[in-house]
């Protein structure tokens, strides 16, 4: 996805009315997934996804900027029969190498993005 986003007569925190790119928001971002049922074992499912986001910035002027990055996601998943209901057990890692990262910008702060997470789930 290519984004050009362009802040005219917006105001600031000042009431003064700035022009320029729109902050925070990267020109790019791009996202690829695949998921694979695995051959071998009836039931598992294999995933990953990348996101790549381009460089942002954190003014109008782009004096300042933030990097651009990529984040690795994995996950799987089993799913099998338990008596007459299907039983799904499932995990995944989201940032899985930890990737230091721009999570919420405002005029006020700036904060990170969370760090690697697990995440576990269970349906049926």
């Amino acid at each position: 996805m290519y984004l050009q986003s362009i802040v005219k007569n917006y105001p600031n925190a000042r009431d003064m009315l700035v022009n320029g790119v729109q902050v925070a928001n990267p020109r790019v971002i791009a996202k690829a997934g695949v998921e694979w049922d695995t051959p071998f074992a009836k039931g598992l499912t294999l995933n990953g996804n990348v996101s790549y986001f381009g460089k942002s910035y954190q003014d109008t002027q782009k004096q300042y900027a933030f990097p651009s990055y990529t984040l690795v996601d994995v996950g799987a998943r089993y799913k099998t029969k338990l008596g007459k209901n299907t039983l799904t057990v499932g995990s995944s890692v989201e940032n899985l190498f930890n990737k230091k990262t721009i999570g919420r910008y405002s005029a006020a702060n700036t904060t990170a993005a969370s760090p690697s997470s697990v995440c576990r789930a269970l349906t049926g």
